[in-house]
């Protein structure tokens, strides 16, 4: 699972490929792809020599430049999202899956992509290439939590399970994460920030927008009442953030 380093030269594409939709035949692949499974997404890979690529909902897959297979779906959940790009130098990795812990992470990253890619399709586009080396850089933390699970892991397993179940509580601060840890806050912040790529807030913070979203495309409730729903007593607040993430404030996501 991309043992060696390797630099991205090109995004040829960010997607999202909605339920009934995409090719079921790709032969000899044109660049290297990672692929996210939504909710509810399984799917079989099968290539040419044989082997079968198993995957699962809220995993994430890769697919070899030059590779020739044939998308076998099981489920078509919600969709799955995607990222093309090529490398400068050959890589020589072998398709893989993993079933992601923290799959919310990933999604928003895949999202942003996406929302930055239709906005500028360049190759280059820098916004995309930082989702891509975020997604790389979990991809190994997410690796590295689930084949060998440390001290360390252990250690921030109580602020988990408290962000996990509350992390629209308004109320939740890093002290009190830091607390239930039993260690200091600059602490935590340092440790979880290796752990997982991203300070503690900005855990939060996806975790939310992700629920935002999904409120939103529920048109049950207003964007007032999903601000609060979501932790933010602001709503100003809470567009800011929401624009961040998605490229469009909530009002235009909600129209």
């Amino acid at each position: 699972m991309f043992e060696n380093e390797f630099a991205v030269s090109q995004i040829a594409l960010a997607m999202y490929v909605p339920p009934n939709k995409g090719t079921a035949l790709h032969p000899n692949r044109p660049f290297h792809g990672l692929v996210l499974n939504g909710r509810g997404k399984r799917a079989d890979y099968v290539f040419e020599d044989g082997f079968v690529l198993k995957t699962e909902e809220n995993s994430l897959h890769y697919l070899p430049k030059g590779a020739s297979y044939k998308v076998v779906v099981h489920s078509q959940g919600e969709g799955c999202w995607a990222i093309n790009f090529d490398v400068s130098e050959p890589m020589g990795e072998k398709p893989f899956s993993l079933k992601l812990q923290n799959a919310e992470l990933f999604l928003q990253c895949f999202k942003s992509a996406v929302n930055a890619f239709v906005g500028d399709p360049s190759g280059a586009n820098p916004a995309v290439m930082k989702e891509l080396y975020t997604v790389l850089y979990l991809l190994k933390k997410e690796a590295e939590k689930q084949y060998v699970p440390g001290a360390k892991m252990l250690l921030l397993k109580p602020a988990l399970d408290k962000m996990d179940t509350d992390y629209c509580s308004a109320d939740l601060s890093v002290e009190e994460l830091s607390r239930l840890c039993g260690i200091s806050v600059a602490y935590f912040r340092r440790l979880f920030t290796a752990q997982f790529g991203i300070s503690p807030k900005e855990y939060l913070i996806r975790r939310r927008m992700a629920r935002a979203e999904k409120l939103l495309s529920g048109r049950q409730f207003s964007v007032r009442e999903v601000a609060q729903l979501c932790g933010y007593g602001e709503p100003c607040h809470f567009s800011r953030e929401f624009k961040k993430h998605f490229g469009v404030s909530p009002q235009s996501y909600e129209k």
